[in-house]
C-alpha cells in the first residue's frame, strides 16, 4: 500500500475534515454565544446585543441606575460619618 492513496487512508482524510469541519462550527458557534450574550459592548451602553434585541435594555440601565444612586448615597453617608 502506498503511504496515502488506499482506501483506508481515505477513509481516515474524510473522518478527519468531518471532525475539523465539527470542531470549527462549535468554535465559531461558542464565540457567537459569547460575543451576542455575554460580552458587553460599549457602542451599546454596555449592553450585550441580545440584551438590546429581546427589550431588556432599558430594565437594565434603570438598574444600574438605581443602584449607582444608592451606591452614592451610602459612600456619603460613610464619609459624613467619618468626617463627624
Amino acid at each position: 500500500m502506498s503511504a496515502f492513496g488506499g482506501k483506508a487512508d481515505i477513509v481516515r482524510v474524510r473522518d478527519l475534515c468531518l471532525l475539523m469541519t465539527q470542531s470549527g462550527h462549535q468554535i465559531i458557534d461558542a464565540f457567537v454565544g459569547h460575543y451576542n450574550h455575554q460580552r458587553y459592548h460599549e457602542s451599546l451602553k454596555n449592553l450585550t446585543p441580545a440584551d438590546v434585541y429581546f427589550g431588556r435594555g432599558q430594565t437594565i440601565l434603570l438598574k444600574r441606575e438605581r443602584i449607582k444612586r444608592k451606591t452614592i448615597e451610602h459612600r456619603r453617608l460613610q464619609h459624613a460619618r467619618a468626617a463627624a
